[in-house]
């Protein structure tokens, strides 16, 4: 895996692997959260296998601007001190928007037991409301602070992996890199939609199949 990271797109890979880390996380800790779920072994692990899929999926798409950006990159930007800063800062984002959404995920789970859905998007909605209903409720400057700690000490030892560059690689290379890896977002617009994760009785297992951000975007477009 190091390795992997090293190369033109190591980025995409490794931007892949700690959303799935922190997906799974999530998914650990709100069964852990859950009481009198109901659920069996067997169901708990078919709904991680399941959501494990949404995952890798949910991270394809997420992953799309940046396969772009590193297929359009010019060689001798790719070894710029700019390129190098503008990747850590937009990881850095990213990682932090992505344990944010953790932590809106375990609230949202806390009070709905459930993954985001249309509720989730009425938020939008009824945007001054809600977040001053949260402002009162939680700690969220504490909470955004700790937010950015935990993201720092993530990011840390991750860092190394986005300095490199690999070897070099002409464009038509890179087309049929980037070809391949956006096979998986486009095959799974074509075959593979929200439902899906409903594959049991138990409503807690059909949750814990999904992926939160997968499951907002689809009721958004609901």
């Amino acid at each position: 895996m190091p390795a992997l990271f090293r190369r033109r797109f190591g980025a995409v890979f490794l931007l892949t692997t700690v959303f799935v880390v922190i997906a799974t996380l999530t998914r650990a800790a709100l069964l852990l959260h859950t009481t009198d779920s109901g659920l069996t072994f067997i169901a708990t692990l078919a709904a991680f296998a399941i959501g494990l899929g949404y995952d890798l999926v949910t991270a394809a798409y997420f992953s799309i601007p940046l396969i772009v950006y590193l297929t359009l990159l010019p060689e001798r930007a790719l070894r710029s001190r700019t390129h190098s800063a503008l990747l850590q800062f937009g990881f850095f984002a990213t990682l932090y928007l992505l344990l944010f959404v953790a932590v809106s995920e375990w609230v949202f789970w806390d009070e709905f037991e459930s993954r985001f859905n249309f509720i989730a998007v009425d938020y939008l909605v009824y945007t001054n409301e809600v977040l001053g209903n949260i402002w009162e409720s939680y700690p969220v400057p504490a909470l955004l602070t700790v937010i950015g700690a935990v993201t720092l000490l993530v990011f840390l030892p991750l860092r190394p992996y986005l300095r490199s560059r690999g070897p070099a690689q002409p464009l038509a290379q890179r087309l049929r890199g980037a070809a391949l890896l956006l096979c998986v977002p486009a095959f799974a617009t074509l075959g593979i939609d929200g439902s899906m994760a409903a594959f049991s009785t138990n409503r807690y297992a059909n949750e814990l199949a999904g992926n939160g951000i997968y499951s907002f975007f689809a009721a958004f477009r609901n």
